[in-house]
């Protein structure tokens, strides 16, 4: 995946900001909007012991796809505070990812 290879060279300070843009905005952005998208009309049966995981999912997708929006956006605007939403956005969003990894409580 292209992201990965930029997020290294970004963390290396070795990535225009053009390039980071382009690529929040064609490959970051939109897939982690669909996958919010899809999780958020995923229907599921009542009482289902899945309805946590969901919402988990549905929070890190959309938080993924804000953080890298801002970002881009405030690259292209030079606004920093915008920059440094975004990544706080994506900071937050990795909080969220290691809820997967703890056991959630069993419904009755």
């Amino acid at each position: 995946m292209k992201l990965d290879a930029l997020q290294k060279r970004i963390g290396r300070g070795e990535a225009p900001d053009a390039e980071t843009i382009s690529t929040f905005e064609s490959e970051a952005a939109p897939v982690y909007r669909d996958a919010s998208a899809r999780l958020s009309s995923l229907a599921l049966p009542a009482g289902s012991k899945n309805e946590d995981l969901k919402a988990i999912l549905v929070r890190y997708a959309s938080m993924r796809h804000e953080g890298f929006a801002a970002i881009a956006d405030g690259l292209r605007t030079q606004d920093n505070a915008k920059v440094e939403s975004g990544s706080a956005k994506l900071r937050e969003a990795a909080k969220v990812a290691r809820e997967f990894k703890q056991p959630r409580a069993k419904k009755p």
